[in-house]
């Protein structure tokens, strides 16, 4: 069996679907092909790389190593098809592309929007998706393919994925003015740790800032005493207004949340105390053109680093 480009691409998605499904019966299946059919295409595979993909153990139907790194191959070949025939999709209907974006509130108060919005205005067919959330909650969009580009905190880790950095920010300590913290120049971390904190995390436990800080603590040999976790900005706020605790958060987020009344915002002192910001994407990525143009916007778009 001679493989054309389209018989070969039917014949990687049934070779996917053996492997996913468990077997060539449930493959065909999930297909509504005979169970022969399927195993035409698999043997026409098999001919076409000149290996067997599989060993039977036990009844089961197991990759061999030829078979793993076809897997490989095959799952990038059939994402970027689906990403080739989603654009010319969208270019019938007048979209050359959509792109979505994950990202935290920081990035967002570094002015991520706008440099999405002047990416727009120069391409006006492609349609942005913005999505927010915790770095982490970004990091999990990438992995979980839901978002093309991410962009947050490097404390929420990069395994997996090709990031560069976009900006930084100092951290500052954001209270209730009636807390009694003094509203000074700047403030060492270490002066904090006799108040109550509240910090961003998913309901269990802090997020990746907030054991960051549990970690400078510990080094200083003293215990950061969280009095809540929240999984938002805007409860965090809440909290703070409340006069709950205090916040250590990026000084672009602990600006805007100061707008509140009676709230304040101070930078940290310690030489420790700056958040990076990334870009990022899967290394594995099949992204389409407009996702790397609006990535490369971004990066040429960097905001000003702040000190």
């Amino acid at each position: 069996m001679t493989l054309s480009a389209r018989t070969h691409l039917q014949s990687l998605q049934l070779f996917v679907a053996v492997v996913d499904e468990g077997g060539v019966n449930r493959a065909a299946a999930v297909h509504h092909l005979a169970p022969s059919a399927v195993s035409k295409h698999i043997a026409a595979l098999e001919d076409h790389v000149g290996a067997k993909l599989f060993v039977r153990m036990r009844g089961r139907l197991t990759l061999n190593p030829a078979g793993e790194l076809l897997l490989y191959h095959a799952r990038r070949v059939l994402a970027a098809a689906n990403t080739m025939e989603t654009e010319m999709r969208g270019l019938r209907h007048g979209i050359a592309n959509r792109v979505v974006v994950s990202c935290n509130v920081s990035a967002l108060n570094l002015g991520l929007a706008s440099h999405i919005e002047s990416f727009n205005r120069v391409s006006p067919n492609v349609v942005v998706t913005l999505r927010e959330g915790r770095s982490e909650e970004v990091v999990a969009a990438l992995h979980d393919r839901s978002s093309d580009l991410g962009v947050f905190a490097t404390t929420a880790g990069s395994h997996g994925l090709l990031c560069t950095p976009w900006a930084t920010s100092r951290l500052a300590v954001v209270f209730h003015a009636d807390r009694g913290i003094p509203d000074e120049h700047s403030i060492a971390f270490a002066e904090l740790l006799a108040h109550p904190f509240v910090v961003l995390g998913d309901g269990s436990e802090p997020d990746a800032m907030g054991q960051m800080l549990q970690r400078s603590a510990a080094k200083q040999g003293r215990e950061m005493s969280i009095r809540m976790l929240v999984t938002s900005v805007a409860g965090l706020t809440a909290l703070i207004s409340a006069d709950v605790g205090i916040a250590v958060l990026p000084e672009c987020t602990t600006r805007v949340i100061a707008r509140q009344p009676g709230i304040v915002s101070v930078p940290l002192a310690d030489d420790w105390a700056k958040l990076g910001i990334q870009i990022g994407v899967r290394q594995d990525a099949t992204l389409g053109m407009a996702a790397w143009a609006l990535r490369s916007h971004l990066m040429a778009a960097s905001p000003e680093m702040l000190a």
